[in-house]
């Protein structure tokens, strides 16, 4: 008889943030920064490529000409993020990602 298992390397969510297009005045925000923080701290956080959290993204995470990352935006289940936008050197705007939870099983 053969087994099966399944296996789940990281624990992770898909952001609900940042995942698409961000326009500025109706302009994609190419080039725009994305940094990830600790919630409430300036220590950097790691976001993943892919659901397996094996990959991380840079930090910070450059818009491309659409105005989107260049990979999705995965977070580790359980903490929290603090997520900062820079774009054309003067617009700064934050948002706290807090408690991301974690899947029922």
């Amino acid at each position: 008889m053969r087994g099966f298992f399944f296996w789940r390397s990281a624990l992770t969510k898909l952001s609900p943030v940042f995942n698409w297009a961000e326009l500025i005045n109706g302009i994609p925000a190419t080039g725009a920064k994305v940094f990830t923080y600790a919630a409430g701290s300036s220590t950097k956080q790691n976001t993943y490529t892919d659901e397996g959290g094996l990959t991380a993204n840079p930090n910070p995470i450059i818009l491309d000409a659409r105005g989107e990352p260049p990979n999705d935006i995965w977070l580790t289940e359980g903490k929290s993020y603090k997520f900062v936008f820079t774009a054309f050197d003067f617009i700064n705007s934050w948002l706290t990602c807090l408690g991301i939870a974690k899947q029922s099983r």
